[in-house]
């Protein structure tokens, strides 16, 4: 850019707006003019950089990495006229924070030296350096203005309350949990009136009310590294991954290289498969896009100042990987594609569904080659166990894996697989999925695609021809795959499928409003393996439960526990000593049910829900309840997670 344009630039500049035509033309003449490319470093955390940047070109972005979870935190966006680093100049300490460019950008540079002259030399430029910095400082005081300001040493049991949040969280929003009164929960926050850290936070403390007071960030520092305990995984630099490769939707085409430059998709796929996440949710919001991750369960966001641009861009970008119509925005659409990541297969579905402000899209992440768990550690229950054992030892029926979505069926489904085809090598294994989650080397695996006419229902009379010994549906969904899985278990194969119901009990109801005659499901099913997920407990990071506390009171009426229990019960607890916290993945909660001749006849007979309830015992059915008190007793899980899966009775 020419002098003559600098100079023009400059004059708009407010920082600038006092000096003469001179002072301009010799700060000009000090100024260098810098170029960055999309992600290139400006200024790196403890750097020693003495220079004020203004936005010449570009876009460039302000964030800190907090260390304890490994995750960039954006503080702020800088575009032309904008300028960062005048606080290391005036203060001449180390960068705390990250500045790069986000786009192609460029950047004039002044020095320190320069900077001190024009200080010294311009009064009015010094005033406007010390109004910038003043309305900086009066923002921050109009920001906490709302909420009354604390010191954390005013709050003597702060150490007490910790554990109500998981101190990831506590680390990621700057906040600390300080008072603890019956329903009424008090957190102190570094900045409480960011809007999404409150509704987080507000989320995670969903049963309690919840007051805010505000803190300074060297209090909360201070106190955060003596209180919290990092929670999460040790995870390598969140960097992209040194090779993202894209395969298409059929497997055919030859790895496409990713641009590593790209600002969401490199980071976003990195964070979701480094934390084991097991979606990426990417929504439109009023002002443009967020992503977030699904991970043991429980959503986390990862970036919520997205511009509109970019996010249709990062959409567009997806829909194309999946080979989906990318003019089609008012109909749903599904796909997937697979990416190699430093060797390390990926795939991803995706599903599209318009909504309100475009267009939401979903990521299912799976790893084909995942090395799946064993039934025996899946239900670690030695009853349970030998149920479900009893139950998959049969040559022919229907075995039935039943929840809610999300809740590990496809696993434990796989799992069975696995057994049975260790007991007997010689067995003919097809599955039949949509879609195929896990490769299996042992099984044929036939992916349903409805787009050529290859449901469930027509593979599986296809697969029928082809002397199956075992044949996993991944899903009963409509009359007919549900009548001819029925039939196939009642002519000598062994048939595993999964439903949708709450309960074991429940999915005989839903078999039955599917259309299947009574006599032939009498007939067909072995047995039913109901679950559903709950967090695990950390063993290093539990306190014991009084047993006066509601919460045993609850397990006991639940049947849980039994009236005259009085032993020990667990619940989280982070280092400091506070309650609830301390949990680390996920473990199933499982519900066992093993076919009678007294419940095929009920089955036959059309029997109501009721009549089933009366002849369930411990020789043929494991309950939720027994599972839990499982569960509970050995510090598995907390009461309280358990209380959860159970409806609330009035």
């Amino acid at each position: 850019m020419s002098d003559s344009r600098i100079v023009n630039f400059i004059q708009t500049v407010p920082l600038f707006h006092s000096l003469t035509s001179d002072q301009i033309g010799a700060l000009v003449h000090d100024m260098e003019e810098r170029t960055f490319e999309p992600d290139e470093i400006v200024i790196g955390p403890d750097s020693d950089f003495k220079e004020l940047f203004i936005v010449l070109e570009g876009e460039f972005a302000l964030t800190r990495h907090l260390t304890d979870i490994n995750v960039q935190r954006e503080l702020a966006r800088l575009y032309p006229g904008d300028y960062f680093g005048i606080l290391l100049v005036i203060a001449s300490s180390k960068a705390d924070a990250v500045a790069r460019a986000v786009t192609p950008a460029k950047a004039l540079v002044l020095s320190q030296e320069a900077f001190d002259r024009l200080f010294t030399d311009a009064p009015g430029f010094a005033r406007a350096v010390c109004q910038s910095l003043a309305q900086y400082v009066k923002g921050s005081i109009r920001n906490m203005a709302t909420v009354p300001f604390a010191q954390l040493h005013s709050f003597p049991d702060l150490k007490n309350h910790i554990g109500l949040i998981p101190s990831r969280i506590c680390h990621l929003c700057e906040c600390l949990p300080v008072e603890h009164d019956g329903d009424r929960v008090t957190v102190a926050m570094v900045d409480p009136n960011n809007t999404r850290n409150r509704e987080f936070v507000t989320h995670v403390l969903q049963e309690y009310a919840v007051d805010f007071v505000a803190i300074s960030d060297d209090d909360f520092q201070q106190h955060a590294t003596m209180l919290l305990k990092t929670e999460v995984r040790t995870l390598p630099p969140d960097t992209p991954f040194n090779q993202l490769e894209l395969i298409d939707a059929s497997g055919q085409s030859s790895p496409i290289r990713l641009s590593t430059t790209d600002d969401l998709l490199p980071l976003t796929v990195t964070k979701a498969i480094r934390v084991d996440a097991s979606d990426i949710h990417i929504e439109p919001t009023s002002s443009g896009g967020r992503i977030r991750l699904r991970v043991d369960g429980r959503m986390a966001v990862v970036e919520d100042k997205i511009t509109a641009e970019k996010f249709h861009h990062f959409t567009n970008r997806l829909k194309v990987f999946a080979e989906l119509d990318t003019t089609n925005i008012r109909r749903p659409q599904d796909g997937r594609f697979m990416i190699v990541a430093d060797d390390r297969r990926v795939e991803f579905r995706v599903s599209v569904t318009p909504c309100l402000g475009g267009e939401k899209v979903v990521l299912r992440i799976v790893a084909p080659h995942a090395n799946l768990g064993h039934l025996d550690h899946l239900i670690p229950n030695e009853t349970a166990f030998d149920f479900a054992h009893d139950i998959l030892e049969s040559p022919s029926g229907l075995v039935l894996v039943t929840g809610p979505t999300g809740s590990g069926k496809t696993t434990t489904l796989y799992a069975a697989l696995r057994m049975i085809e260790s007991r007997d090598h010689t067995l003919n294994i097809v599955t039949i999925e949509d879609p195929v989650e896990y490769n299996l080397d042992f099984a044929t695996q036939i992916q349903v695609n409805n787009s050529l006419e290859l449901g469930f229902s027509k593979i599986l009379r296809t697969v029928l021809r082809q002397d199956p010994d075992v044949i996993l549906v991944g899903e009963i969904r409509d009359p007919e795959s549900a009548n001819i899985a029925v039939d196939a278990a009642t002519t000598g194969h062994l048939v595993l499928s999964s439903l949708h119901t709450d309960s074991a009990l429940d999915s005989l109801v839903r078999l039955r409003n599917l259309g299947v005659k009574p006599y032939l499901l009498a007939s067909a099913l072995k047995g039913v393996i109901s679950q559903k997920l709950v967090p695990r407990l950390s063993p290093d990071q539990t306190q014991t439960i009084g047993p006066d506390e509601e919460i045993v009171h609850r397990m006991k009426r639940l049947g849980v526990l039994e009236s005259d229990w009085q032993g020990p019960l667990y619940r989280g607890v982070d280092e400091s000593g506070g309650p609830a916290g301390g949990e680390s993945g996920r473990v199933g909660v499982f519900e066992i049910l093993s076919m009678t001749d007294t419940l095929r006849d009920l089955i036959d007979q059309q029997g109501s829900l009721s009549q089933f309830e009366d002849e369930l015992n411990e020789n043929c059915f494991c309950s939720f309840a027994n599972y839990s008190r499982f569960l509970i007793t050995n510090g598995l899980v907390s009461p309280e997670r358990i209380d959860r899966i159970f409806p609330k009775q009035n």
